[in-house]
């Protein structure tokens, strides 16, 4: 059963929101002063969200502000010529050059020592689960997803 059977079995109520959580590992030198930057354009993370916020616009941040409305609104999306078919990969680029600027991605580094670590960069949206479902599976591999309902939190990995 693939994610999105399980979550038309599980929920009734299209209108509930999923918590999309995406999470990618770089190993890093946490003793520059770049790691952070290194690790987001290292990982997938920027490129998953970019995938999501393009297949479905209406994807929010916690806050409930359009994601892609954001990047749009900040003038990180100026240079993009419509009709060229990059647009998904114009707007990871925006992601990975603005990260700090936004707040897309989070980001943790575990130090194993003085200088070596590992960094996580994460991302999260919210998705209602009508919008959710019309997405083709491929879409979401990778993502976690979490949804509450009334017998409590529902993970699906």
């Amino acid at each position: 059963m693939n994610k999105i059977e399980k979550l038309n079995s599980a929920l009734t109520d299209g209108t509930m929101d999923v918590v999309m959580i995406y999470r990618d590992r770089y190993d890093v030198w946490h003793c520059t002063e770049d790691h952070v930057a290194e690790a987001v354009e290292h990982t997938g993370t920027a490129d998953a969200l970019a995938q999501l916020i393009t297949l479905a616009p209406q994807a929010t941040d916690a806050a409930g502000e359009s994601i892609l409305e954001q990047i749009r609104d900040a003038g990180y999306l100026e240079d993009y010529q419509r009709g060229d078919g990059t647009f998904c990969d114009q707007v990871a680029q925006a992601i990975r050059q603005n990260f700090y600027e936004g707040d897309w991605l989070d980001h943790t580094t575990e130090k194993y020592d003085r200088k070596r670590g590992c960094t996580t960069i994460t991302a999260s949206a919210r998705l209602p689960i009508r919008d959710l479902i019309k997405l083709d599976e491929t879409a979401l591999a990778g993502w976690t997803m979490e949804v509450t309902t009334e017998l409590g939190n529902l993970i699906i990995e």
